[in-house]
């Protein structure tokens, strides 16, 4: 990704619509500081391959970017829902309702239609669909976990696989990272579980540093106060030159491990508990 080679393009060459990830959308953001991005033709620009932080797309569309999150899949031709640019952002992760004519509904352990605001897995309906890819009913199972409100508009809470249990506890590694990206000293950062004898598993935070910080465990989960529950703030913090991605920019978590890069310094903090 060429943010430079980007940022001219939505200057110079009439684009009107944009597809970019998270971390491409940070970058191009990045690349002209604290100003606005010229881009007179364009109407929208898609966010999707991966959650992006309530405050990014924020920023994104107070700096000239119309950004639209959007959830997809290659077996539903890539789009299932998309908020447009001016409707309002509520939180991570929503990303409004479905597009037509697709459906989506969401499913509960026990295989039953969760209620509104209920978690479940996240299934989708409709002509887009690969038909080697659906069940007999034609449902597409995503895998993925979220809720849709009482006017059916869906928030995406991440990959059902990538939960991480800790002490008795659910975690999203989507909603920390939502956090712990916009923190000072942090450029990019995955979350993925670390096993530990006494918890199963707790918190792991592997962190791509912002040139001259050199972030702690300490400092990291005093930044997370009052936006993280105590069991959500890392307890394992890896300082890592670069992260694991496809080619289109999403983490591999399956690459994660303490063996990725240097456990950061704890800044004199023992934690005991996950909660």
């Amino acid at each position: 990704f060429e943010s430079g080679a980007v940022r001219r393009a939505l200057a110079e060459e009439g684009v009107s619509l944009v597809s970019l990830v998270p971390t491409t959308l940070a970058r191009l953001l990045d690349e002209v500081g604290d100003a606005s991005i010229a881009a007179p033709h364009l109407r929208c620009a898609l966010i999707g391959g991966a959650s992006a932080p309530l405050d990014l797309l924020v920023e994104a569309r107070a700096r000239g970017i119309p950004a639209a999150p959007t959830y997809g899949a290659t077996e539903a031709a890539s789009q299932i829902a998309t908020l447009p640019p001016e409707a309002p952002l509520v939180e991570t992760g929503g990303v409004g309702a479905p597009l037509l004519p697709t459906r989506v509904r969401i499913v509960t352990p026990q295989g039953g239609d969760a209620a509104p605001g209920v978690a479940g897995t996240i299934e989708v309906h409709g002509p887009t669909l690969a038909p080697g890819a659906v069940d007999a009913a034609g449902w597409l199972r995503t895998g993925d976990l979220g809720r849709l409100d009482d006017n059916g508009a869906l928030t995406v809470l991440g990959r059902r696989d990538d939960v991480i249990v800790t002490g008795g506890e659910n975690v999203s590694p989507g909603e920390v990272e939502g956090v712990l990206a916009r923190l000072d000293g942090v450029a990019e950062v995955a979350v993925a579980a670390v096993e530990d004898r006494r918890w199963g598993h707790v918190v792991g935070a592997w962190v791509v540093p912002s040139p001259g910080h050199v972030p702690t465990l300490e400092t990291v989960r005093r930044a997370c106060s009052g936006k993280l529950a105590p069991h959500k703030r890392p307890r394992r913090l890896y300082l890592v030159d670069s992260l694991p991605r496809t080619a289109l920019g999403k983490i591999r978590r399956g690459a994660l491990s303490p063996a990725s890069g240097p456990e950061a310094p704890s800044g004199g903090m023992s934690v005991e508990s996950p909660t």
